[in-house]
């Protein structure tokens, strides 16, 4: 029980207007004689079996109407508190001190039992001074009062019977309370005193069920109309999702048998703008325009913003990029918004990202001036899973196309065919016009180490597919023309020579410049070397080409410079000399070693000041000015780095084997 009842503290006495009240009830304060008079009074005017009766309904009552007033007016932490506040009421009240043995109860089943000990019974008290020692007991009204606690309690009907009495000439008085079933007829008098009581009891009962019944039919038949009314609701969705659902596979069928029937991506855009009416777009990966299509039915204010000119401004945004990038199957699709491209307002774009499997293809997008709806979304849905199955069927015919080209190097390399003729044939079969002069390309590529073995498995599965991609997609746009062969373990491409009267080297150099930027933006995860051989203007040049190329990648791994593209007349003197990182590296310690092992002992820059007065050209001078030095301390250390190294830096073949172990140290 959280509260403990305390009877100064129930008691709301109010001296002024001469009233008590307990939880709202007014209280009367008899004294013990007078009531003892009043049961005299009575038993000679009425007779000891009708007293008996009116004492103990009279008692019951009071039970009932405390156990109701406790519940409602306190907080018990249990039941069986509630059920034990009866008898404290009685302690406190100076009416007999109950002490309780057993208590039991199970309202599922309506049982209840309870034993316990009743002393200095007021009643048994005024009886034993009136009428002196009884047959039968006589806590009458003691005994009605714990039938009606407990009936209130319980909810069904409790008999008390009193098994030892005081009035008797018991050292105490002791109680017993059951349901009335489990007495099974031996508290027969107990019932018929209490019979009135009981009887109106079960008529408040069967009133308040009959009540509580009529508010469940209502509230019944409120919940059935809400019921029928959700039903409603959710049939008539369900009739919408069906219709949707069949538009939506109308949708698809259509799309699908666009690419079944080999109409081309252009038309399977074309479709999906009819569809939805308003610009569509697909894009690669790398978010170069593949198709493009606006809808047919033209608005009559034509204000529209040109999807590609919109699209162009989202692959310059390298943040919008990578978010479209890590785009996966589970995103339906990604709303960018550019307000500050449309001069007459907001206006969105819808990005689809087109998936298959765990390979990320491209985007099909399209221009919101109003939200999409959800058959729109579907149907670019569905549009992104067609056109994946179009990319990847171009796909397929593009790696058939790369192995036929390989079997087609692979001869023209070897020298392995029978006429020029016929090879010229077989390149224009291919869309390759050998009578125009290209460089050959070769490309090694290698993944980044990876701790995780499952992470490293997964990028190797797809290397080849991505590296391709990538390839041919710098090269393309770099070079048009751009022919592409091989496998990730020998890659070819071949090059055209833009101005075949004068193939520059300077032009060249922009050229691969631009080549390894972009390379190293598509291809962050990987090493890569890329060799470029010489012009090719006849068929036998092409293998050697191809060796110079290849040549170029085995330099340029012995001095560790990956991520390079390189074009072999750029090796210098690297070109004329066989590559031996081993014998590099005797050679550089052999020529500069004690410089190398001094740096490194005193933190000084012996190497860097030899180097820049190299690239200088061995002007003293000016080296001291590019390397913001004095003359005089650039000379002090040339004459340091001479006694140090042991090196005479008049001698021109001194000068030569020093100037190529810089460069060895520098890489190309």
């Amino acid at each position: 029980m959280k509260q403990e009842l305390r009877l100064t503290e129930l008691l709301d006495i109010n001296k002024d207007d001469g009233i008590i009240n307990f939880c709202g009830n007014r209280m009367l304060i008899f004294n013990s004689n007078a009531l003892c008079e009043l049961r005299k009074e009575m038993t000679h005017t009425l007779g000891e079996d009708i007293v008996r009766g009116i004492l103990a309904r009279f008692g019951y009552r009071c039970g009932f109407n405390d156990a109701t007033t406790l519940r409602n007016s306190f907080e018990f932490e249990n039941d069986a508190n509630w059920m034990l506040a009866g008898p404290l009421m009685h302690k406190l009240e100076g009416i007999v001190h109950a002490s309780t043995k057993t208590l039991e109860y199970n309202r599922q089943k309506g049982t209840f039992l309870m034993r316990g000990i009743w002393r200095n019974s007021y009643e048994a008290e005024h009886h034993l001074r009136l009428f002196g020692p009884a047959k039968d007991p006589v806590c009458w009204t003691l005994s009605g009062y714990a039938s009606g606690f407990s009936t209130g309690f319980l909810g069904r009907q409790v008999i008390c019977v009193e098994t030892m009495c005081q009035g008797m000439g018991d050292p105490h008085c002791q109680f017993e309370l059951r349901n009335t079933e489990a007495w099974d007829g031996a508290a027969f008098r107990n019932i018929e005193d209490l019979e009135q009581c009981l009887a109106e009891e079960e008529r408040k009962r069967v009133t308040l069920w009959r009540g509580m019944s009529n508010s469940v039919l209502e509230r019944t038949n409120e919940i059935l109309k809400e019921k029928i009314s959700e039903l409603s609701r959710v049939n008539n969705l369900l009739y919408h999702e069906k219709a949707a659902m069949q538009k939506s596979a109308a949708i698809h069928n259509q799309l699908t048998s666009l690419v079944l029937e080999g109409q081309g991506l252009a038309k399977i855009t074309g479709n999906l703008a009819h569809i939805i009416d308003r610009s569509v777009l697909v894009a690669d990966r790398f978010f170069q325009v593949l198709s493009c299509s606006k809808p047919l039915l033209k608005k009559e204010d034509d204000g529209e913003d040109d999807i590609e000119l919109v699209w162009r401004n989202v692959a310059a945004d390298s943040a919008v990029c990578q978010a479209l990038l890590t785009m996966d199957s589970s995103t339906h699709y990604f709303r960018l918004m550019f307000p500050e491209l449309v001069a007459d307002g907001l206006k969105d774009m819808a990005v689809v990202p087109i998936i298959a499997g765990n390979n990320h293809l491209g985007f099909v997008t399209a221009l919101e001036e109003n939200s999409l709806s959800r058959l729109d979304c579907i149907a670019l849905e569905h549009a992104a899973t067609v056109i994946a199955l179009e990319m990847l069927k171009q796909k397929a015919s593009f790696e058939t196309e790369l192995r036929i080209r390989e079997n087609f190097f692979e001869a023209l390399l070897a020298g392995k065919y029978e006429s020029e003729e016929i090879v010229l044939w077989r390149a224009n079969q291919l869309g390759l016009d050998l009578s125009k002069t290209y460089r050959l390309m070769s490309i090694d590529i290698v993944l980044e180490e990876v701790v995780d073995d499952e992470k490293r498995q997964y990028r190797q599965a797809r290397m080849t597919e991505s590296f391709f991609e990538a390839v041919r997609y710098v090269f393309e746009s770099i070079c048009p023309g751009f022919f592409l062969s091989g496998n990730r373990k020998k890659t070819i491409g071949l090059l055209p020579v833009q101005d075949e009267a004068d193939p520059k080297l300077d032009n060249l150099t922009s050229v691969l410049q631009k080549i390894e930027n972009e390379l190293k933006t598509h291809l962050p995860e990987y090493k890569w070397w890329v060799g470029i051989g010489s012009p090719c203007s006849r068929l036998k040049d092409f293998a050697n080409s191809y060796h110079e190329a290849r040549a170029t990648i085995d330099i340029a791994k012995a001095l560790n410079r990956k991520n390079r593209c390189l074009a072999y007349e750029k090796l210098g003197i690297f070109s004329v000399i066989n590559i031996d990182a081993d014998r590099f590296r005797e050679f550089i310690r052999k020529v500069i070693g004690p410089l190398i092992d001094y740096d490194e002992k005193n933190k000084s820059q012996l190497v860097e000041t030899l180097t820049l007065y190299f690239n200088n050209n061995c002007n003293l001078q000016r080296a001291s000015r590019n390397g913001f030095l004095n003359s005089a301390t650039m000379k002090y250390r040339l004459k340091r780095i001479s006694e140090i190294g042991n090196i005479d830096l008049t001698n021109s073949e001194t000068i030569l084997l020093v100037h190529l172990a810089l460069k060895l140290i520098e890489g190309i």
